[in-house]
């Protein structure tokens, strides 16, 4: 049986209620608007909408919420009201999001990878690159590499692998490590399954959700820096915005595993898009725990990351009077950066 909201969310139209509140529907393209708020935008097919003009979006109750500025329960109560008959009783899908996905024909394919160079590590280059370039701390690399999540290819670039339930490898993902290319080479390997994607599994009960294996080993660091132990969160890099990723590893964990989830894409308008379409997702799937946005204080985690480390090094090159006038000066700036 399906709840009163899961409903609400399928049975009434955005168009047809706006319409019912006094609005004209016009065609915006393949969507529709509002005459009276030409900002707002109307997908039918999926039966949400988006507000160009404030950021508002999400289903028939956040319209709802909004036209009349009441808050979530009064706009149930309202919209139940227009419920057909019968509807309650009705199975509807989990989620009203939808990707269309190329589906993998066979098992993710992973590149060859590197060999030894007389004494040189296989993964010198990687280490390196990530340590050196990208400022994550060493051990949190060897980590990476010991789960077999992390390795060097035989063209030198970073691999990153996820596993899926049955504990395959399922999906990786190529990042170059030459600093010199202004594009770094990027791409997912062939048969990767997106919903899969980058998940470091801890068996936490805190999951942080960002955009790249490389921001989840920047949190990592950050908060081993900030005398945090980082294996007490788990990490899932979305590479992308594929709404099937969610829904497959709250499945895998149990849904009461997770007490809290914080959303932490990049600080643009993408990372902004993301963050609303998964709290919205997560709201669907009616996960029970807190839902907290993480922002970075630049573009992304790993520019934080690559900041902090900037400013304690130019703390360290300062008289030692100085750095004792303003000791607690990096401290804050992780804490302002990380904190929970």
């Amino acid at each position: 049986m399906s709840s009163v909201t899961d409903a609400i969310k399928h049975e009434i139209s955005i168009m047809d209620y706006a319409q019912q509140c006094g609005y004209t529907v016009t065609k915006a393209g393949k969507q529709y608007s509002l005459r009276e708020h030409d900002s707002v935008r109307i997908d039918p097919d999926r039966n949400i909408f988006y507000r160009h003009s404030t950021g508002q979006n999400g289903s028939v109750i956040d319209f709802a919420m909004w036209i009349h500025g009441v808050d979530q329960a009064k706009a149930i109560s309202m919209l139940r009201g227009e419920l057909p008959a019968g509807s309650i009783r009705k199975e509807y899908p989990t989620t009203l999001f939808t990707q269309q996905q190329k589906k993998p024909t066979g098992p993710v394919k992973l590149p060859p990878k590197a060999q030894a160079q007389g004494k040189k590590h296989p993964y010198s280059r990687v280490y390196a690159y990530l340590n050196k370039s990208r400022g994550i701390d060493p051990a949190i690399i060897t980590d990476m590499v010991n789960r077999k999540q992390l390795y060097e290819d035989d063209h030198h670039n970073c691999v990153f692998v996820g596993f899926d339930k049955d504990s395959n490898p399922a999906f990786a993902c190529a990042r170059g490590t030459s600093t010199y290319r202004e594009t770094p080479f990027r791409r997912d390997m062939e048969n990767s399954r997106k919903e899969v994607a980058f998940y470091v599994d801890n068996q936490a009960s805190r999951l942080f959700i960002c955009e790249a294996p490389i921001d989840a080993m920047s949190l990592m660091t950050m908060l081993k820096m900030n005398k945090i132990d980082y294996r007490k969160f788990d990490y899932l890099a979305v590479s992308g915005m594929c709404y099937d990723t969610l829904p497959y590893h709250l499945e895998r964990l149990g849904m009461q595993q997770l007490k809290t989830i914080y959303l932490a894409p990049d600080n643009d308008e993408k990372g902004e898009k993301i963050r609303r379409g998964y709290r919205q997702q997560l709201e669907q799937l009616g996960f029970p725990g807190k839902v907290i946005d993480k922002i970075p204080l630049s573009k992304d985690w790993n520019q934080d990351l690559c900041n902090l480390r900037e400013i304690n090094q130019n703390i360290k090159q300062l008289p030692k009077a100085q750095q004792q006038n303003n000791p607690k000066a990096p401290q804050q700036e992780r804490e302002r950066s990380i904190a929970l």
